[in-house]
């Protein structure tokens, strides 16, 4: 985040962003609208959290209603067509979201932005996420 910030690349980052006692949703949408890219980190893990898929659920339908608006997906530890068909590691942490009532919106949502033309770290530098910045 220091080089985005060099580059006059305003960062935001939900869990440093956030002003204590803010509302979390309301200032969340706001900066998700406001962005004109979205990163997301897309790792084993990812699905575990209703918040993350949420969140995700947001950027996709923003990205549809905003056309300026840019989807970066980085792919940590696990590859793009495990998370576009919720599949491997990713698939087995989202089988244990099944049973909620979004499971259709998440899933549509992964779908989507695994689509997008991301950053796979296993195929860069044999994951060594420090050679992404060239």
């Amino acid at each position: 985040m220091r080089l985005l910030k060099k580059e006059s690349i305003e960062t935001y980052k939900d869990d440093k962003n956030l002003e204590k006692g803010e509302k979390i949703s309301k200032e969340l949408i706001q900066a998700i609208e406001e962005s004109r890219f979205h990163v997301i980190v897309f790792s084993k893990n990812y699905a575990s959290s209703s918040w993350c898929l949420d969140e995700l659920v947001m950027i996709t339908e923003c990205q549809k209603r905003q056309t300026e608006q840019t989807l970066y997906p980085i792919f940590y530890d696990v590859e793009p067509t495990e998370v576009r068909k919720q599949s491997g590691a990713f698939g087995e942490t989202f089988a244990k979201r099944r049973k909620e009532e979004f499971e259709g919106k998440w899933r549509k949502a992964l779908q989507d932005a695994a689509s997008f033309s991301g950053r796979d770290l296993s195929t860069i530098a044999d994951g060594h996420e420090v050679e992404l910045s060239n």
